[in-house]
């Protein structure tokens, strides 16, 4: 780092300190500056195994200033600390689209008034099993038009990559073909890593091996998730928003202010008896949700699995461990032959779309007319339409389909 650069981040540093706010400019530079060097990881150390793990981690970060590692972490956590303002927030978003991120996307045009936006930040405490992307298509079947923007795992035990991958869903990279396959299913899931180019998602990989690095990347990367909230094209009045820190009045605040075009959203964040954070509605502790309602906060409540017409479940009954055949499991909890934890955690998520888009006015209504949707066959008939729309491998989810007894 020269002289000029180090000067310039002194004075940036110091600023934060003390709690002074930051222009947009200032953090679009700053993170700019930060974009260039950690793109400089040379993730292909990281998969020599025969090398020993800290010396892989110190190959990969050869390229990069030493002092860059040091300034990353203080520059993030001092602005989320002291209380992240709306300019620094599209200071954010500005250099991710200075480097190229989501080209092709702004020019996409909005889509359906009924359309329900919905995007967790992925990385629970709990590690669960991708909860989201079924769920989504169980509001669907319930009469729910749901848009789902996701990734595959980098951290959790499952992301919705990986499920729409297993059941021969042709994830969808460009905003345009949403609206086609949203005329034959009512659910959709387009893949957010076609949004960064390779350099990026080597990043995501890296940091997957590094020790916290899942903490990191929740910092790192905390502004992206904002920007794929607040999508100009993704403009549907109805939101829901999964997030593993607890400041969900903050995030609905944000939400108000960039995506101005929100009639109904939901900031949730679940949690279990012992304060162990999930982005979902949870069935095993508290989830705090902050609502919105035509661009302000409205209010912040706390449910109980008995809100939504479950039982209280213990973490055991809704995680599945590594020998599970968990694909199997979740197609099981959909189509209706288990009643356990990890169906009801489905269930009660599929359950919030239905209260978010006006479709019930309580949370345990919702959770009953998710479950006539299983019982009459609805969510079967959807989960085969949600692949078909993509023009997907239809015959993989036939097979695992016919394997359910």
């Amino acid at each position: 780092m020269d002289k000029k650069w180090e000067l310039w981040w002194e004075k940036i540093l110091i600023r934060i300190q003390n709690q002074d706010n930051l222009t947009q400019e200032e953090v679009r530079k700053g993170w700019g500056y930060l974009w260039g060097e950690w793109k400089n990881i040379e993730k292909g150390f990281v998969t020599k195994k025969f090398l020993p793990e800290k010396l892989r981690m110190l190959m990969s970060l050869k390229s990069i200033d030493p002092l860059t590692v040091l300034i990353a972490p203080t520059f993030l956590t001092g602005i989320f600390a002291k209380g992240i303002t709306v300019a620094e927030m599209k200071g954010f978003i500005q250099s991710f689209k200075d480097n190229d991120w989501f080209n092709g996307y702004q020019d996409a045009k909005p889509f359906s008034q009924n359309l329900i936006y919905t995007n967790g930040f992925g990385g629970d405490e709990i590690k669960t099993v991708n909860v989201s992307t079924p769920s989504i298509i169980m509001a669907a079947a319930a009469g729910a038009n749901v848009l789902k923007m996701g990734s595959h795992s980098y951290f959790g035990a499952s992301g919705a990559g990986n499920f729409t991958d297993n059941i021969g869903y042709k994830a969808i990279t460009l905003p345009e073909s949403v609206e086609t396959a949203l005329i034959i299913s009512r659910a959709a899931y387009i893949n957010g890593e076609s949004a960064a180019d390779e350099k990026t998602q080597d990043i995501a990989t890296f940091m997957s091996k590094v020790p916290y690095g899942m903490h990191i990347m929740k910092a790192l990367f905390y502004p992206f998730r904002f920007h794929i909230l607040c999508f100009d094209f993704f403009q549907a009045p109805f939101q829901q928003r999964g997030i593993s820190v607890p400041d969900t009045e903050l995030v609905g605040e944000l939400v108000a202010e960039l995506c101005t075009y929100t009639k109904k959203g939901m900031i949730v964040y679940g949690t279990d008896d012992k304060g162990l954070s999930l982005d979902e509605i949870s069935n095993v502790g508290m989830t705090k949700i902050t609502l919105i309602e035509e661009n302000k906060v409205k209010d912040t409540i706390y449910t109980t699995p008995e809100d939504w017409g479950v039982k209280h479940r213990n973490v055991e009954d809704i995680t599945l461990s590594d020998s599970d055949n968990r694909l199997k499991i979740t197609l099981e909890s959909m189509v209706g032959k288990r009643e356990d934890g990890f169906s009801e955690l489905l269930v009660i998520n599929a359950a919030q779309y239905l209260f978010l888009n006006g479709m019930v006015d309580t949370f345990k209504k919702g959770t009953d007319l998710i479950k006539q949707s299983i019982a009459n066959g609805s969510v079967r008939e959807e989960l085969l339409k949600f692949v078909e729309s993509t023009n997907g491998n239809l015959a993989m989810l036939e097979k695992e389909l016919a394997n359910i007894k």
